[in-house]
């Protein structure tokens, strides 16, 4: 887990060593363990590797200080180490293998480096280290860009090939791990963080908002669609690809994982049998997801989903596992009874973070500079209260139950498209047992909602993720029209886009930069490619069954968690009670709209959109990343009614950018 960031030059060009170190001080927050920089020559064949300001001592007594370089170079990768796996130097990154003919730059982890090593050394290949970032680069090495395939994990990655004189860069299956490219003339620079490339006078001075990214972010609730960003000139590397770097980059993007299409039949896989596989699918994730060589824990929510994570972390582990619960005062919102029944069911060592209050506006100068995009809502600053606790008691590295209920369909929007999905496949005895949904609607109502959806639709009506937006955006937002984001009709459709194009890449990106802040490691097991893959090909009506979300998942688990845990009816989640939080700020909220300079929004429509957290967001982020109104934020603090809290850990982004 690291900070990586690079720069591509046509042969005969360099940029000022002063510009590369500001450029590596903007991801400092991602990981102070150690630092370090790599030139390459191209032309003449040969690395230069270099101690940083930020090195490690041991690093910095074997390697000359990167202000002594001299000489040309066309190819820069850096690094910032958060140290995960082989805690020595020997994990030093940009990583050169013992020939010095490759090298390798990357951020992430992979969890089955172990097994991947014994298959390399069968085949000949001896290792220097303990470190999954020399499997990586022997990997690279010995299978070229098919290694990708061979890797579980997440990574965005930098590799280079001195025998063949190319750079690839690559990105994990799903995304994890964000690449952000710019690209200037023919100089193609990538970073794992927007603020790194701003960094670049020739990319910042070219900066403009993305109004498509604005549009569809105010009017259907998205972001980070189609590998955009919030600015025109910077993008994302795809999930799941790889690109050999040419001067025609982004020309040449290679697919290598996609979701699978097609879902089987019923008749084709049997309950019994998907949900052995998914069990036995989710040992094997959470077992590789236990590597670690830094305190580790499970964060237990009292969800279903976490519950199984303790579960199978407990039944694999020859540790007790350690894990962490937030309680909640609000009875409506507190799961600690479920959490505190599986956690004594596996004897683990218990740990409750009482509500994480933070203060909000006090750092939120800081805050909008880490999270470098207009996001959903302050409780992103509340996740990261609870991961700083985390760290604060020592935990580096967190396995958490992200993404089970994206690929589950455990949300309550997905029913509809489940029994849309059945209406259309004439499968009406499953449509009459869901008539017996777990939430709180009547079964006339259930029975009545797809026909009415159906109809509305017939009759023209656009059928939007998120209409409610829509008819006030038209009066204050200040874009000419860039599409509607049509809402899938079937269950099956629905979850392939927002695996691969809505919301999770949202999740992912935003839920980067808040632990990153920290930093912290966080474990998704329910986003193991294998269990994706799987799970992707079940029958839809596994998913949703008999009025139950989810269905197939909790057969899966049933025999090793506590029954009222896995057919609890009522879902609860991550509170946040926005509506308290305005009625408790509304004077800064109001100050924030009065003292914008925004040509996107109408300041007469201010009524309209005073108190809609994203339009908000997108105004702090504007006069920050834009106007460089630092004093509307210092204005901010002013007014808030709370004093600055400096007790418990500091995150590394407050630590490192209070100058911001």
């Amino acid at each position: 887990m690291c900070g990586i960031a690079g720069i591509f030059n046509p042969p005969g060009r360099s940029l000022p060593l002063n510009l590369i170190k500001r450029v590596s001080n903007t991801i400092k927050h991602r990981g102070d363990d150690d630092e370090g920089i790599c030139f390459i020559d191209s032309v003449n064949d040969s690395f230069s590797s270099f101690s940083c300001d930020d090195s490690d001592p041991e690093i910095k007594s074997l390697l000359p200080n990167q202000d002594n370089f001299e000489g040309y170079f066309d190819i820069c990768l850096i690094h910032r180490r958060f140290s995960i796996i082989d805690l020595s130097v020997n994990g030093h990154q940009p990583f050169l293998d013992s020939e010095k003919k490759f090298a390798i730059c990357f951020n992430g982890e992979i969890y089955n480096y172990i097994e991947v090593k014994e298959e390399l050394e069968g085949k000949g290949i001896k290792f220097n280290t303990s470190s999954d970032t020399e499997v990586f680069l022997e990997a690279f090495k010995f299978w070229g860009v098919n290694c990708f395939e061979k890797l579980n994990g997440f990574w965005s990655v930098a590799l280079y090939d001195l025998t063949k004189k190319t750079l690839v860069l690559s990105r994990d299956r799903l995304g994890k791990k964000p690449l952000y490219w710019s690209k200037i003339d023919h100089t193609i620079y990538f970073a794992s963080e927007i603020k790194a490339l701003l960094e670049i006078p020739g990319i910042n001075n070219a900066k403009s908002v993305n109004e498509e990214m604005l549009w569809h972010w105010t009017v259907d609730g998205l972001r980070d669609t189609a590998n955009k960003t919030f600015f025109s000139n910077i993008n994302s590397l795809p999930q799941g690809s790889y690109i050999v770097v040419t001067e025609k980059f982004p020309a040449g993007v290679v697919k290598y994982w996609e979701p699978p299409v097609k879902r089987l039949k019923d008749s084709e896989i049997s309950e019994e049998e998907a949900a052995k596989k998914i069990k036995e699918i989710l040992i094997d994730a959470v077992k590789i997801r236990l590597r670690s060589d830094v305190p580790l824990c499970v964060e237990l929510s009292g969800g279903m989903d976490s519950s199984t994570l303790v579960a199978i972390a407990s039944i694999v582990s020859n540790k007790k596992i350690k894990t962490f619960t937030v309680r909640f005062p609000e009875k409506e919102w507190d799961e600690e009874p479920f959490a505190r029944s599986v956690a004594q069911r596996y004897n683990t060592e218990y740990i409750v973070i009482e509500n994480p209050v933070t203060d909000f506006w006090s750092g939120i100068k800081e805050f909008t500079y880490l999270e470098e995009e207009p996001y959903h809502s302050p409780n992103l600053n509340s996740n990261q209260a609870t991961w700083g606790a985390m760290r604060y008691m020592g935990i580096k590295v967190s396995l958490n139950g992200a993404a089970g209920d994206e690929l589950f369909a455990g949300y309550g929007n997905y029913y509809l498209n489940a029994q849309l999905e059945n209406v259309a496949n004439l499968k009406l005895g499953d449509f009459f047992k869901n008539l017996n949904w777990t939430e709180n609607e009547s079964r006339i109502k259930s029975f009545l909602h797809p026909f009415i959806y159906l109809a509305e639709k017939k009759a023209g009506f656009n059928l939007l993720l998120a209409s409610k937006y829509r008819e006030s955006s038209k009066d204050f937002l200040k874009v000419s029209k860039k599409g509607d984001y049509i809402r899938e009709l079937s269950l099956t459709s629905m979850l392939r886009k927002e695996l691969t194009d809505t919301k999770i890449p949202y999740w992912l990106s935003s839920g980067d930069k808040g632990y990153m802040g920290l930093p912290l490691e966080v474990r998704a097991p329910f986003l193991d490619y294998r269990l994706v893959d799987f799970v992707s090909t079940l029958p839809y009506n596994y998913l949703v069954k008999n009025g139950w979300q989810k269905w197939i998942l909790r057969k899966a688990v049933e025999d090793i968690l506590p029954a009222d845990v896995v057919w609890r009816k009522r879902k609860m989640g991550f509170p946040f009670p926005f509506n308290t939080f305005y009625d408790n700020n509304k004077a800064i909220f109001q100050h924030i709209v009065d003292k914008m300079d925004n040509p996107f929004l109408e300041l007469k429509q201010k009524n309209t959109f005073v108190k809609d957290w994203r339009i908000i967001s997108f105004i702090l982020w504007y006069e920050y990343f834009f106007n460089n109104n630092i004093q509307l934020f210092e204005q901010i603090s002013q007014m808030n009614q709370k004093s600055k809290m400096q007790s418990g850990f500091v995150p590394g982004y407050l630590k490192y950018y209070t100058d911001k």
